[in-house]
């Protein structure tokens, strides 16, 4: 799980990487989406723990901006959340799981440029951090981006999707979800029994504009589980039968006596007294000296028979 946030986090290099805490103020996620209050944990001192990154980035990115309004924020990071809702009843899933996210947020620039950039940004940034996962052992199937819009984002969804297409397939819907504004992208990866897996998530909200209470402002955000990528892509390593091992063990080290290779690999024939070699029976005299165990304490026999 550490080497593949590692990995994420390098892909992700254009992004300042920064770690949030387990617990964030009361309706944190609620206050600003569509969310119930009844999903999320919440605790007794007026805080709620996290169930979802992307609602503690905005509060972060709303107070940078309003420090200097002119620089955009970019931001990642890798936290565990929680949520109390019902999961689905399959592997990989559960109420506790370990994100990935992203977030950018600037002021709207010229003929919505900074929203189609932003979105175009992390799903390259997404499709990065896969290869790098591929990396370290992972197998990913077919990608493709499924760009969803309402009919009134429609022609930035065709400007997305006319810069990705040289990259990455790119499959058209309509929006019909109230969480985004106006436009969502969904990554979906083949898993290695054929199934389609949507592993990556994001889009456009309206969260920024709503704190600041300045509409010019634009906040853009996407999660990856990388619980659940480790849990299914990751390759599964294959155990070498004794007779493998042992080929192994001789190719490697052919200096080793052929009667070791059983004190080495398990189920292999060990060799008798009489005909072991005289490593193995120095090995087996200092097994036999080994040391009585009492307690915590160590009682080595010694040859001097006054102590």
């Amino acid at each position: 799980m550490l080497r593949a946030e590692l990995r994420l986090l390098d892909a992700a290099a254009g992004f300042e990487a920064v770690e949030l805490p387990p617990l964030a103020p009361l309706a944190t996620c609620a206050a600003v989406g569509p969310t119930s209050q009844n999903k999320i944990v919440t605790t007794m001192r007026g805080t709620e723990v996290v169930s979802d990154s992307t609602n503690v980035l905005v509060l972060e990115c709303a107070r940078r901006l309003r420090r200097d309004p002119d620089t955009p924020v970019r931001l990642a990071t890798c936290q565990r959340v929680v949520r109390a809702q019902q999961v689905p009843r399959r592997p990989g899933y559960s109420h506790h799981f370990k994100l990935f996210v992203l977030a950018t947020a600037r002021r709207q620039t010229r003929d919505h440029g900074f929203v189609v950039d932003a979105l175009i940004e992390h799903v390259r940034t997404l499709l990065a951090g896969f290869d790098e996962l591929t990396q370290e052992g992972h197998t990913f199937g077919r990608r493709s981006v499924r760009l969803l819009a309402t009919a009134a984002r429609s022609a930035l969804a065709d400007r997305i999707a006319e810069q990705l297409a040289p990259v990455v397939d790119v499959v058209r819907g309509p929006l019909d979800h109230p969480y985004y504004d106006g436009l969502r992208f969904m990554i979906e990866v083949e898993a290695p029994d054929g199934s389609i897996v949507p592993i990556a998530d994001g889009g456009a909200f309206d969260w920024l504009g709503r704190l600041t209470a300045n509409r010019r402002l634009v906040f853009v955000a996407s999660g990856l589980g990388t619980q659940l990528v480790v849990l299914l892509f990751r390759r599964q390593v294959r155990l070498f039968t004794v007779a493998e091992a042992t080929v192994i063990i001789r190719r490697a080290w052919p200096w080793i006596p052929p009667t070791s290779i059983g004190q080495m690999v398990p189920g292999t024939a060990t060799p008798t007294v009489s005909g072991a070699s005289p490593s193995v029976r120095r090995l087996r005299r200092r097994r036999r000296r080994r040391p009585r165990t009492v307690g915590t304490m160590a009682l080595r026999t010694c040859p001097n028979r006054h102590l």
